[in-house]
């Protein structure tokens, strides 16, 4: 749902398709400005506000990663893709992913494809404040499902995990 900034040529596109009805503008809550959904996309807004629990990692050109003022606004999230800073400059990892679980972010995983060892390797894992995965209810068995669908992703057949993450290695046990 972006937001379009005024130019003159989108703005008479804009107003155009939302007379015609083909773009709908919505607020939302907590984001300054309007947003547009497409039409056929609205009854999505209407969806049962509790589907079942899942985890998603999200890459560095997720259409919601690449807008960090609405990912920071909306999520309270700071992301920056830290292939092209030093390592010495590094927070975290240079491809790391948001890891979304529901309607939060909360946390970041660095994960390694090695295709030839038919591995993924986990390097790094990090959660937000006040993010505890055993406590979060169904976090634990998605964040599984996400994992395994990360090696199907990744054509591989072995999770091997970081020595330093020893235990979410035994509490995020996968079997493919």
């Amino acid at each position: 749902m972006p937001e379009w900034p005024a130019h003159p040529g989108r703005t008479a596109v804009r107003e155009e398709l939302v007379e015609d009805g083909e773009l709908v503008p919505v607020e939302v809550e907590g984001v300054r400005g309007k947003r547009f959904v497409l039409r056929e996309e609205t009854g999505l807004l209407e969806a049962s506000p509790e589907p079942t629990p899942s985890v998603a990692f999200l890459p560095p050109f997720d259409p919601l990663v690449w807008d960090r003022g609405l990912l920071g606004s909306l999520f309270d999230f700071d992301y920056v893709w830290e292939l092209f800073h030093p390592p010495a400059k590094r927070r975290w990892g240079w491809y790391v992913l948001p890891i979304l679980f529901g309607d939060r972010l909360v946390g970041r995983i660095e994960p390694r494809i090695d295709r030839a060892g038919g591995q993924v390797q986990v390097l790094g894992l990090w959660w937000e404040d006040g993010f505890a995965p055993r406590r979060t209810e169904g976090f634990v068995d998605a964040m599984r499902d996400a994992l395994r669908a990360y090696l199907r992703f990744g054509s591989a057949t072995r999770l091997e995990w970081a020595p330093h993450l020893a235990m979410e290695r035994r509490l995020f046990r996968t079997r493919p």
